[in-house]
């Protein structure tokens, strides 16, 4: 069911790649062309994952090994080297940073017609996201005793 699913979104977002990349080439609007060439690098991104997120269900599936595309996490102990103490202050630093560029959005509204709040609000974003993966990333080392 999964994998179906994988397969049939990435290749919704084909679709999508190719009009967000025709839409910003066609454009006058130099802010309109950056937006869509944000979601395009995004969207390439996101069709790479999936396109690797389904390549390794495949392998499980019909080879009876989990591929390579998405390897699994490891729970013998490496990685364990990754610095408990750097992870955890990447992870303050994500979330400091998210809360600031919403404040600086929100203080800056105006700009450009609001497309620096929008640009900064869509940072905040990012910097929740990469907090998250950070909090996984030093639970994850700190259950093989990497801390």
């Amino acid at each position: 069911m999964l994998l179906r699913v994988l397969e049939a979104h990435a290749a919704a977002e084909k679709v999508s790649l190719k009009t967000y990349k025709q839409m910003a080439e066609a454009t006058p609007d130099p802010g309109v062309a950056l937006l869509l060439e944000l979601l395009l690098a995004d969207e390439e991104r996101h069709h790479g994952l999936l396109k690797r997120m389904a390549d390794s269900l495949t392998g499980d599936a019909y080879w009876g090994f989990g591929g390579t595309a998405v390897p699994e996490i490891a729970t013998n102990g490496h990685g364990a080297s990754t610095s408990a103490v750097a992870l955890e202050s990447f992870v303050r630093e994500e979330r400091e940073a998210a809360h600031r560029f919403r404040q600086l959005a929100s203080q800056n509204a105006e700009h450009f017609g609001g497309l620096y709040s929008l640009l900064l609000e869509v940072m905040a974003l990012d910097s929740e996201k990469h907090h998250r993966v950070l909090r996984f990333v030093r639970d994850r080392i700190g259950r093989r005793g990497g801390r």
